[in-house]
């Protein structure tokens, strides 16, 4: 259904000389990412440089914990994983 829909889309295009660029133009996944406030296309390497913080409107992008500390720390090591808290109050 939607395969006849595209292709009388591409002829009705063709049939009033309108260019389109599909095909034209390819760009790898994972080379830009869309800022989810501005809108704007930031290149990968340029986010990470900048700490994953849009320059454009300053937006703090979500990202894992590890590499949120990675950031911030020369060395990031996690002490202790299997250590709980105490219950002095007995709730």
């Amino acid at each position: 259904m939607f395969k006849d829909l595209e292709s009388k889309k591409r002829k009705v295009n063709e049939s009033k000389g309108i260019v389109t660029l599909e095909g034209l133009v390819s760009i790898p996944d994972g080379m830009y990412e869309k800022c989810p406030e501005c809108d704007a296309m930031l290149p990968l390497v340029e986010l990470q440089k900048n700490g994953w913080i849009c320059p454009a409107c300053a937006h703090h992008f979500r990202i894992h914990v590890a590499t949120r500390a990675s950031i911030h720390f020369d060395e990031f090591k996690v002490f202790q994983h299997s250590m709980k808290s105490l219950d002095p109050l007995d709730f």
